[in-house]
């Protein structure tokens, strides 16, 4: 799965988008504070991105069908 997520990164934009679902998708030593929308913009208590593979983190959140997210 974390292959995959990283060569679909090359030509789709970040997070990826599956039906209603969101993934973010980071590469690093320690993933990034989320905030948005999704979290009511509250810099303390941001999204918790999940480590799938060394050096791979990401966020799933599922969306209502007609949400729009810029």
């Amino acid at each position: 799965m974390t292959g995959s997520m990283l060569k679909r990164l090359k030509t789709e934009p970040n997070p990826i988008i599956d039906e209603n679902t969101a993934t973010f998708v980071w590469k690093g030593k320690t993933p990034p504070f989320l905030v948005g929308d999704f979290t009511g913009w509250d810099a303390e208590n941001p999204a918790t991105m999940v480590k799938i593979s060394p050096g791979v983190w990401t966020y799933q959140i599922t969306l209502p069908p007609d949400a729009y997210i810029e």
